[in-house]
């Protein structure tokens, strides 16, 4: 997918430059998530941040709601 800068007017100009600097592949290690190791290896309820954005809009809201209050809560994350 390219950037913005495409569909703008002067990326238009200069179309043809940027296809040579622009990738527009899946990376094989995030699977395009765009986040480090690190941060997908961190768990809320079993789930990571990439898993909990891929839900649906209601799925993620339930799931967000049943993370509980982390002050008060004991809890293994």
């Amino acid at each position: 997918m390219y950037r913005s800068i495409i569909t703008s007017k002067e990326g238009q100009l200069h179309k043809k430059e940027l296809d040579r600097i622009v990738s527009t592949f899946t990376c094989p290690v995030c699977h395009g998530a765009r986040l480090n190791a690190k941060i997908r290896s961190c768990l809320i309820n079993g789930k990571n941040i990439c898993e909990v954005s891929d839900m649906p809009i209601p799925e993620a809201a339930e799931f967000i709601r049943q993370i509980g209050d982390l002050k008060t809560d004991e809890c293994a994350y």
